[in-house]
């Protein structure tokens, strides 16, 4: 079944991020709106990638992922939170 899920994007600081890259495999990508937000319409998938701004930030089942997933920014690149 397919479900909505929300990534948003900050900073170190937990400040919102906007116009970066977020590819989520399978489902395109989009750049984050001024909220540090992008929104994918996720269908069931066994294996999937999230990338942002290029660079693979998770890998799993899009069972794993929660209707909101928050990375923010860290020194190597972005981390769940």
């Amino acid at each position: 079944m397919a479900k909505i899920v929300r990534f948003q994007i900050q900073d170190a600081a937990g400040q919102n991020l906007k116009g970066l890259s977020v590819k989520l495999s399978g489902n395109g990508s989009l750049d984050t709106n001024a909220d540090g937000l992008a929104q994918f319409l996720v269908e069931d998938a066994s294996n999937m990638t999230l990338e942002i701004q290029g660079s693979p930030v998770w890998s799993g089942s899009s069972a794993e992922l929660q209707s909101r997933e928050v990375y923010r920014q860290t020194d190597t690149g972005f981390a769940r939170t």
